[in-house]
């Protein structure tokens, strides 16, 4: 990983030496706007407030222990329900924030055609938001409700930065996820019900696998097709209903996944 580092710092270095002088003193000139204009867009941030600087998630076990495998799967896409995300970083410096840059070179009053294709152009700055932080942790808590970690926790602090920008750091204590034990169908339409069975084979709710939700959702879809496939043109989502039960083990689980046949 560092030779790869290495390697594209110099080839940084090797494209720089090949621009001309006019191309390495626009070069030089744009970072130093850059560099320097972050600053700029602090006159958009009303007194008391600040930037988002990051968001950091710090995931372990109820035990703090590290997170499982089974809960890595489950939140490997967590990032996708922050509520706030800051501000674009070029190569991961907080002081190439370009796009906000870009934004700041436009005077909040300039309502002019430039000022405003500056603004269109760059990204307004990330003011840090309290209200869309705790909205973060429902997000995430529900992430894990739906994952089969149903007992888990999720809190957030933050902490300042040179007094002008904030850092979120989202606590996760994971629960472990219940595993399948038992898929059953039922219907109370005895037709209904032999087809549910022969089609269980291809279920995509599977024994010994992890709680999710999302396969809930597919599953239902799965059978209400199969069933108009079969003639049963009444057959409707709201038809499949699931009943869930985690009350005989700490672990596992029964799903009951019942079709209204009434009508069909």
């Amino acid at each position: 990983m560092r030779n790869k580092a290495v390697s594209g710092r110099w080839s940084v270095v090797s494209l720089f030496r090949r621009l001309d002088c006019v191309s390495r003193f626009l070069f030089f000139a744009f970072s130093i706007l850059v560099l320097t204009g972050c600053g700029g867009v602090r006159r958009y941030i009303p007194e008391g407030e600040h930037l988002l600087y990051a968001n950091i998630l710090d995931v372990k076990m109820e035990d703090e222990s590290d997170p499982t495998p089974e809960v890595q799967e489950a939140l490997k896409y967590a990032r996708n329900y922050f509520r706030q995300k800051p501000n674009t970083k070029v190569f991961g410096f907080d002081r190439l924030r370009v796009s906000m840059t870009v934004y700041g070179w436009a005077s909040p009053k300039d309502s002019s055609m430039w000022g405003n294709y500056l603004r269109r152009l760059g990204q307004a700055p990330v003011v840090y938001d309290e209200g869309l932080a705790y909205g973060t942790v429902s997000q995430l808590s529900g992430l894990l409700h739906e994952k089969g970690c149903f007992n888990s926790k999720v809190t957030f602090d933050t902490t300042a930065i040179d007094g002008k920008d904030i850092s979120i750091c989202y606590h996760v204590r994971a629960s472990q996820r219940y595993i399948v034990d038992e898929v059953v169908y039922r219907s109370d339409n005895e037709a209904v019900t032999k087809l549910l069975r022969q089609w269980s084979a291809d279920a995509l709710i599977k024994v010994n696998e992890p709680y999710d939700q999302d396969k809930l959702v597919a599953e239902r879809s799965r059978i209400v097709s199969n069933l108009r496939e079969e003639g049963y043109y009444q057959a409707s989502l709201e038809r499949v209903t699931f009943r869930v039960d985690t009350t005989y083990d700490s672990q596992l689980l029964s799903i009951e996944v019942r079709v209204n046949g009434s009508g069909l």
